[in-house]
Parts: C-alpha cells; sequence; structure tokens
C-alpha cells in the first residue's frame, strides 16, 4: 500500500460483489458455500492490495476462483483421506467370516488325509509363514 500503488477504496470492492456472488455460486452451486467464498475473496483482497497493473474486477475474479480451486483440492483430498479411513475401519459381515473359518476347515481337513511325507512337507511349509 504504497502511493504508487492505493489499496482500493471499499466502494470499488463494492462494484464488483454482485459479479464475484454470481461467479461463486456458479463455482460452488451452493449458496452459505458461494458466500463465504465471497468473504475469503474480501479477506484476500485486504491481505495482498490489488496493484494498479490491470483490472480490480478481473483480479478480483482471479483470487475468488483461485480459492475455489483451492477449495475443491482440499476437499477432495479430506474426501479420499475419510473414505481411507473408513475402509480400514470396516469389520467383515459375520457370514464372511464363518465361510472363512469353514474354508480354513476345509483345508486342514485336505492337509490332514494327505500321506506322508506331503502332509509333513506342508504343515513345515505353512507353519512357518
Amino acid at each position: 500500500m504504497d502511493a504508487q500503488n492505493p489499496a482500493a477504496t471499499p466502494e470499488e470492492f463494492l462494484a464488483h460483489a454482485e459479479r464475484l456472488r454470481a461467479l461463486a455460486r456458479r463455482l460452488v452451486k451452493d449458496n452459505a458455500s458461494a458466500d463465504d467464498l465471497v468473504q475469503e475473496t474480501w479477506l484476500e483482497a485486504q491481505r495482498r492490495p490489488h496493484s494498479s497493473i490491470g483490472n480490480l474486477g478481473s483480479w478480483l475474479a482471479g483470487v475468488l476462483r483461485n480459492l475455489a480451486r483451492e477449495e475443491r483440492r482440499g476437499s477432495g483430498r479430506r474426501a479420499r483421506r475419510e473414505t481411507d479411513a473408513a475402509r480400514a475401519d470396516e469389520l467383515p459381515s459375520t457370514a464372511d467370516v464363518v465361510l472363512r473359518i469353514e474354508g480354513f476347515r476345509d483345508v486342514a481337513r485336505e492337509v490332514q488325509s494327505l500321506a506322508e511325507p506331503y502332509r509333513t512337507t506342508i504343515v513345515r511349509l505353512y507353519s512357518t509363514a
């Protein structure tokens, strides 16, 4: 905020308010999220004053698009983490556990029915695993 690049006035920002709201609604499709996005844009504009290079409206729209992109990326990463965490917490159904145990019993019966030295070989091979 120096003499060469003065900060925009609140009136200058407000002149672009409706256009930014419309853009935010198109980007996020949810009015509450769109309002939040516009507010984040205003905050970012206060943190990083717009230079006199270019159009204030275009600059604000660019800031809003970047914030929306960052939010989508963050939401995507969050959704993937939640999905991965949910998978880790899933327990097999009782029917799946029973089928698996029955399968182990069938294999054990078949191994017991093998003749020597095959039975001992199989038992030694899989008892160390």
